[in-house]
């Protein structure tokens, strides 16, 4: 699979799963182009839209969500295939500023809210181990980073009891 939107929806809102992604992180863990210098993981926990009150499918949209009682402009997302059926098409026509996942990276207590479109494109430049690295002290796949965590993911479920 691809790490699309709808993918991403799909594990994180309606199957209960959390993402694995390699990406360059930056000093403050945020996604950063650095050809893989940087490489580190990340969990993808979560996903926030940021969609403007005149949006024509509004109404429907918050159909499917809960209101958070702090703020009258939060709204959770209820885990539901229906939306995806239904509602996606509105969330697809979103810019790219408005669409974000929320992230854990293991070398942070604090969760990261980051723009989906730079985690992929950070994701998508993995290419080699950073200088500063010693090859030695890593398992790299025969075939190379940019072919072995370039764009891929893992899809992470619960333990079966």
């Amino acid at each position: 699979n691809e790490l699309t939107l709808r993918f991403i929806i799909d594990m994180i809102l309606c199957r209960n799963k959390a993402i694995l992604v390699p990406y360059d992180s930056d000093k403050d863990h945020s996604p950063y182009l650095a050809n893989g210098h940087q490489a580190h993981w990340c969990v993808i926990v979560g996903i926030a839209f940021c969609i403007p009150n005149d949006s024509p499918r509004i109404k429907e949209l918050l159909s499917y969500c809960e209101i958070d009682r702090s703020s009258e402009y939060h709204f959770y997302l209820k885990p539901n295939r229906k939306f995806i059926e239904t509602e996606f098409s509105t969330l697809e026509t979103l810019n790219n500023d408005k669409v974000f996942v929320v992230a854990r990276h293991g070398k942070s207590r604090h969760l990261g809210f980051w723009r989906l479109d730079l985690l992929l494109a950070s994701a998508a430049n993995l290419q080699e181990l950073g200088p500063h690295r010693d090859p030695k002290e890593y398992m790299i796949p025969a075939e190379g980073i940019s072919e072995s965590l370039c764009s891929k993911f893992v899809v992470l479920q619960q333990r079966m009891q």
